[in-house]
């Protein structure tokens, strides 16, 4: 079964490519360029594929496989790449206002 990871490549690929240090000082600085150009659809879906990432890679090395191999990003955190990608989710959804929420399930009891 193949996943889904079109708005996080296009995030983590297209804005950390090789040379995303000639456009920018810092990677905080790119993650803002993304949040400034994208619309807040492509920006929610791409915090919801990398959510999803983040639960199901069993290791950091099975992270970086995805994260550098797959997606194409040239960034290398100092920390780890599951530190960094959690930073990375929480200033996304940070943007967007927060997590998106659920309703809560219906228990089937009655309020007393």
């Amino acid at each position: 079964m193949s996943v889904n990871r079109q708005e996080l490549e296009q995030f983590l690929g297209g804005y950390f490519h090789q040379d995303w240090m000639l456009e920018s000082a810092r990677a905080e600085e790119v993650v803002d360029r993304y949040l400034a150009d994208e619309s807040s659809e492509r920006v929610r879906r791409a915090a919801g594929q990398l959510a999803d990432l983040l639960a199901t890679a069993d290791s950091e090395e099975a992270l970086q496989a995805v994260v550098l191999g797959e997606l194409g990003c040239s960034y290398s955190p100092s920390e780890t790449m599951r530190e960094w990608l959690e930073s990375v989710r929480a200033r996304l959804e940070s943007a967007l206002g927060g997590p998106e929420r659920t309703a809560p399930q219906a228990t089937g009891r009655k309020r007393t």
